[in-house]
C-alpha cells in the first residue's frame, strides 16, 4: 500500500487517472465543444455565408428555370398562334381566289347582256346560247341566270307570256343548270318578286352594286342545294334594267375545308359575313347562323371582330379551344370569315411536357446545391472539432 502513494496523492485519484483513457477524453472534450458552441451548421459566420451561396444558386436556378419556361411558353402560344393565323390565311386565300374567278364570269355576262339590252333590241336565242356555253365550260357553277325589268330586254315580254322557259310574265328571266346527263336545263327564275326570297335579284337591284348573298337552300333540278349567289346589277343608260348571276355551291368548299387539320387536332371553319356556317365539322351547322348552333356565339363574334387575334373559346364539343379568324374579303363591302380551332391541350402538350421537365431540373439542382451545402459545412465543423480537440 504505501508504494501506491506517489507525492502525497490519494490512491483512488491514481485509480481514476488510469482508468480514463485518452480517446474517451476526447469524447467529452468535443461534447464540452457541443455544448458551448451549439451545432456549427449555421452557428458561424462561415457556415452561414456557405447555406447563404447555396440559397441564392437554389433561387437563381428556380428564377432562371421559371422565366426560360415563361419565355418558352410565351414562344410557343406565338408560334402556335402564327401557324393558326397561317392555316387561316391559306384557306382565306383559296376561297377568295374561287369566288373571284367565278365572279368574274358574272361580270362578263353583266357586260355581254348590258350591250345586248341596249335600245331592248335584246335576243333570247342567242343570250340562251351565251348562257348554254358559260354553264358547260365554268367549272363549279350550279346555275348561271339573268333577271330584267318588264320589257327591258326587248320589248316583247307579251309574246313570250306563258311559254316554255318563261313565266307568266313573260320577262326575259332565264335559269341555266345542267341536267345528271350533261345537258342544260332552263326553267324561269322563282321567287324573285318576294321579299325575303327574292333578295338575290332585289338587292344588286335596288343598292345597284354588286352583291353576293348570304349562304341559301335553293332547288336545283329539284335537289335543294345549299348555295349562295354572285350577282351584279346590269345598267343600261344610267338606269338598272337588270341583275346577272351565278349561284355556287358550298359542298365543294366544305369538303376542301373539312380535310385541313391545322396542328394536327383542329379544323377549319367558314362564316358568312352575317354568321352563317358555309363550313363546319358538325355538318347540322351548315347553312344555320352562329346563334343557333351549339357554338359560343359571343365568342365566335368577337373573334369576328378582333380579325387575326387568338381567343380562348369552349367549342360546341365542350372542349377548350384556341381559334383565330381571318377575314375572306369577297367584295369590297362583303367579308367572310376562316375561322381555325385547336384544342387547347393540343397546343400545351408541348409545354406540359417542359414545364414537369422543368421541374425535374429545378428540383434535382436545388438537392445537388443543398447537399454541397450540407457537405462543406460538416466538413468545416469537423475540422474545427478536431482543432478543438
Amino acid at each position: 500500500m504505501g508504494d501506491a502513494v506517489f507525492d502525497g496523492a490519494h490512491p483512488s485519484c491514481i485509480a481514476i487517472e488510469v482508468a480514463i483513457p485518452s480517446a474517451v477524453v476526447k469524447r467529452r472534450v468535443s461534447n464540452i465543444a457541443r455544448k458551448a458552441f451549439p451545432p456549427m451548421l449555421f452557428k458561424t459566420a462561415t457556415s452561414r455565408n456557405i447555406f447563404s451561396i447555396v440559397a441564392v444558386g437554389v433561387i437563381a436556378t428556380v428564377a432562371t428555370a421559371s422565366s426560360l419556361f415563361v419565355m418558352s411558353y410565351q414562344q410557343m402560344k406565338a408560334a402556335s398562334g402564327a401557324e393558326m393565323r397561317a392555316a387561316a390565311q391559306n384557306s382565306a386565300a383559296t376561297i377568295q381566289g374561287g369566288i373571284a374567278t367565278r365572279m368574274q364570269v358574272v361580270y362578263t355576262l353583266r357586260d355581254t347582256l348590258q350591250a345586248m339590252s341596249a335600245g331592248r333590241r335584246g335576243d333570247r336565242a342567242q343570250a340562251d346560247r351565251m348562257l348554254t356555253q358559260i354553264q358547260s365550260n365554268t367549272p363549279g357553277i350550279l346555275g348561271v341566270w339573268t333577271g330584267f325589268e318588264p320589257d327591258a330586254f326587248d320589248g316583247r315580254d307579251s309574246y313570250y307570256a306563258g311559254t316554255p322557259r318563261h313565266d307568266a310574265t313573260g320577262r326575259y328571266i332565264p335559269y341555266a343548270t345542267t341536267n345528271a346527263d350533261g345537258s342544260i336545263n332552263f326553267e324561269p327564275l322563282v321567287g324573285y318578286e318576294q321579299p325575303g326570297d327574292g333578295d338575290y335579284y332585289h338587292l344588286p337591284l335596288t343598292t345597284r352594286r354588286p352583291v353576293i348573298m348570304e349562304p341559301f337552300a335553293y332547288d336545283v333540278n329539284g335537289v335543294s342545294t345549299l348555295m349562295t349567289s354572285l350577282t351584279a346589277p346590269i345598267v343600261v343608260d344610267g338606269a338598272v334594267v337588270g341583275v346577272a348571276g351565278a349561284d355556287v355551291g358550298l359542298d365543294a368548299i366544305t369538303r376542301a375545308l373539312s380535310g385541313i387539320r391545322p396542328l394536327g387536332t383542329g379544323f377549319v371553319a367558314l362564316l358568312s359575313r352575317d354568321g352563317s356556317f358555309v363550313s363546319h365539322p358538325d355538318a347540322s351547322f351548315l347553312g344555320r347562323p352562329l346563334k343557333d348552333t351549339a357554338e359560343d356565339a359571343s365568342a365566335w363574334r368577337r373573334m369576328m371582330d378582333n380579325p387575326g387575334e387568338v381567343v380562348e373559346v369552349v367549342g360546341a364539343d365542350g372542349v377548350d379551344r384556341l381559334a383565330v379568324t381571318v377575314p375572306v374579303r369577297l367584295l369590297d363591302d362583303t367579308s367572310w370569315f376562316t375561322v381555325v380551332s385547336v384544342p387547347q391541350e393540343t397546343v400545351y402538350a408541348y409545354l406540359t411536357r417542359m414545364a414537369w421537365t422543368s421541374i425535374a431540373i429545378i428540383v434535382g439542382a436545388a438537392l445537388l446545391l443543398i447537399l454541397l451545402g450540407v457537405m462543406i459545412s460538416s466538413r468545416f465543423r469537423r475540422r474545427l472539432e478536431g482543432i478543438i480537440g
